[in-house]
């Protein structure tokens, strides 16, 4: 049975006035100026800046701490040939960070190479034995991206082997900074950059611009161009994998990114986009849309996947290869472990829930789940499944073999900060590190009962308790609102992501006509009516088995609205996000009820007979199940809700059974008395509407 994602639909409103007047002043849609106004956009000023970015939202990158630190000491590696090593980690954010750094100082001459640590053999970070290997290659500077702001250690060990260190890094810090020759870091303490939400890639891309400047001599606005033309397709492909809020500096830099993607010269990115259809296959057909979501959901699992369960390196040599051929070899292998990625990825849930469900962990405040030989470059993944399933941090660890020392993977909700959380379990863990709602660790397998009891603790003392799910949704469509020119006006608030969420909307009392199973069932189309006009949905990720309603049952939807291109014909496609059983049917069932409880008889027009009690009884009785839907009942006799509602009410009055509305337009029905023979004619509620029951 499919369920409610999100008890609260918030449908927002916005004042006429107030739209009208954005409309008016900006030249827009009162369509996109309710859009505008739902993101805290409301003047000229401010909706002029937001939709037409420029280079000067980009802020000059020596404002960064140590930037002239890190520019003198590249320059310095640069005129004297030294070895530059970049070292990054090994997820999208990393991977894409370490190709533009590499790429960019290949082009001004630099001796360089890169160096991605193994997931699965290395872990996160910088380690002794990758700075050995570097040192052996006589590389004498060290240049992190995505990583290295907890390396004191290895730092020192760096100076040791006559390695100078540089971090770029945008994960937060801890009180300790790495004693290194350069720290660039927007979240370091007392920074007083004006933006701090860069990805790892993005403060790659600063470093760029800022050589750029010193190296190369460009002014602020050149240097910024230059390095958008040439990396800004990498850059923004990193930090929608990294879920960095949409703003500023990163909404320039990814809205640049994602006109060049389509454009791009990178060989292996013109293949990567081959592969995953991302361009027509006929000739002269029409460029696949790259935006946020294609990124995010398409392209970034695929990148990931190698270093998942693959080798991270093949991602990076997939942007740095320089023949198309040699990209397309790669494209494959990708897309093949992805598929791999997919089948451990529902192995491993599997056994999670089953673990959960042995143990009773779901009555704890916060999950930890422990197994042994789970692929630990999969086990986030299904941390963040758990953790939206079951609306609690959760936190998986596997134990390789008879390793005492586990890898961890954690998510957590957006009232909880996972780094928070874990730095008040610190005692019982190895290591741990990450951000607010993601974070990994290592720990003895002795110390995961003491860790689950301190994690839990921390979660309900800092837990507002289990608030409802709630879902924010920009307004309710019309079926005037279901246009082409609309979709299009959205797409100018694009690139979407965090603090600038795709816009979604609502819309109600749709009936359904057909349903039809598509993808090998895993998904559903359905085909609706509302006033007339007959609209298809699509609702991905479920399949007919679960799904819950039918033909003729009138629902409300929670759904997003784009174009969909299909053999040169464009047409709007409505995905829904959340189904309920339409909720007008619900209010008038409970105004009935509500004009009973309260005498309010006037307000009731007519009354059930004799056959229509009988029916309707009858067909409740020889059901097997107690819970129906509203609009069901409505239909099994003749005076439809209002009819319906009486009926249950006066049964229940002559002890015949009880009853319940629910909040998703049903009504459970139980201890039926079936030996007992009521007499309508006893019935008060009948007799004050006056009904006549032979």
């Amino acid at each position: 049975m499919i369920t409610l994602k999100y008890s609260i639909w918030n449908i927002k409103t916005q004042p006429v006035d107030e739209i009208k007047r954005i409309a008016g002043e900006c030249g827009c849609s009162e369509f996109l100026a309710r859009l505008l106004y739902n993101r805290s956009f409301l003047t000229k000023e401010d909706i002029d800046s937001f939709l037409n970015d420029d280079l000067s939202t980009l802020s000059d990158p020596f404002l960064l701490t140590d930037m002239q630190k890190a520019t003198e000491r590249i320059k310095e590696a640069i005129e004297s040939d030294q070895k530059i090593s970049v070292y990054g980690d090994y997820d999208v954010d990393g991977i894409t960070s370490v190709c533009i750094l590499t790429l960019y100082l290949k082009s001004i001459g630099a001796n360089v190479d890169y160096y991605i640590p193994s997931r699965l053999g290395e872990g996160y970070g910088v380690n002794t034995n990758a700075v050995i290997k570097l040192a052996t290659k006589k590389t004498k500077l060290i240049i992190t991206v995505d990583c290295g702001i907890t390396a004191d250690k290895e730092a020192g060990i760096m100076r040791s082997l006559g390695i100078d260190l540089i971090v770029t890094d945008h994960h937060k810090c801890k009180e300790t900074l790495p004693n290194a020759r350069a720290v660039i870091n927007p979240k370091r303490p007392n920074e007083t950059y004006p933006f701090c939400d860069f990805a790892g890639v993005g403060v790659a891309f600063k470093l760029i611009c800022a050589l750029n400047m010193s190296i190369r001599n460009m002014d602020k606005v050149s240097a910024a161009a230059d390095a958008l033309k040439r990396f800004s397709d990498l850059t923004a492909i990193g930090t929608i994998a990294d879920v960095m809020p949409m703003r500023s500096e990163n909404r320039t830099i990814v809205k640049y990114g994602l006109s060049h993607i389509e454009k791009t010269n990178n060989p292996g990115l013109c293949a990567f986009l081959d592969k995953v259809d991302a361009k027509g296959k006929e000739q002269g057909a029409k460029l696949r849309k790259i935006n946020s979501s294609f990124i995010g959901y398409v392209m970034a699992p695929r990148i990931n996947a190698a270093g998942r369960i693959g080798d991270a390196n093949r991602a990076a040599e997939l942007f740095l290869c320089n023949d198309k051929e040699t990209g397309v070899q790669i494209a494959n292998e990708l897309d093949m472990l992805n598929r791999e990625r997919q089948q451990l990825e529902g192995d491993i849930f599997c056994q999670a829930e089953k673990i959960i469900t042995e143990n009773d962990l779901t009555k704890n405040s916060a999950l930890v789940v422990a197994g042994r030989n789970w692929n630990s470059g999969i086990i986030g993944i299904v941390a963040s499944k758990l953790c939206e399933k079951y609306r609690k941090p959760t936190v998986m660890i596997t134990f390789e073999g008879d390793d005492n020392v586990g890898k961890g993977s954690g998510r957590s909700v957006d009232s909880i900060d996972l780094c928070t959380a874990l730095e008040s379990s610190k005692d019982h863990l190895i290591q741990f590190g990450g951000h607010k709602l993601a974070a990994g660790l290592t720990i003895e397998s002795d110390k995961i009962d003491a860790f689950s009891k301190s994690l839990c603790e921390y979660v309900s003392a800092n837990s507002k308790g289990d608030a409802p799910s709630r879902f924010d949704c920009d307004f309710e469509l019309g079926l005037e609102d279901l246009t082409i020119s609309n979709i299009l006006d959205m797409q100018k608030l694009e690139p979407f992501g965090t603090d600038n969420a795709q816009p979604s909307f609502a819309v109600s009392d749709l009936e359904i006509l057909s349903m039809t199973g598509v993808g090998s069932n895993k998904h559903i189309k359905l085909m609706c009516r509302k006033s007339g006009v007959e609209l298809p949905v699509m609702c991905f990720g479920v399949s007919p088995s679960d799904f819950d309603y039918h033909e003729g049952q009138k629902i409300d939807i929670l759904c997003r609205m784009e174009i969909n291109s299909y053999k040169g014909t464009e047409s709007i496609q409505i995905s829904a996000l959340d189904i309920r059983a339409a909720q007008n049917v619900n209010n008038a069932a409970q105004n009935i009820l509500q004009a009973i409880k309260q005498k309010e008889f006037d307000k009731i027009k007519g009354a059930p007979n004799k056959d229509d009690f009988a029916r309707l009884y009858r067909y409740v009785a020889g059901s097997a199940k107690n819970t129906f839907y509203i609009e069901d009942l409505a239909k099994v006799q003749s005076f439809g809700t209002a009819g319906e509602v009486i009926i249950l009410e006066v049964l229940s009055e002559l002890g015949i059974w009880e009853y319940a509305f629910g909040n998703d337009s049903t009504v459970k029905i139980e201890k039926i008395n079936k030996g007992i023979r009521a007499n309508l004619a006893d019935s008060l509620i009948l007799q004050a509407l006056g009904a006549v029951i032979d």
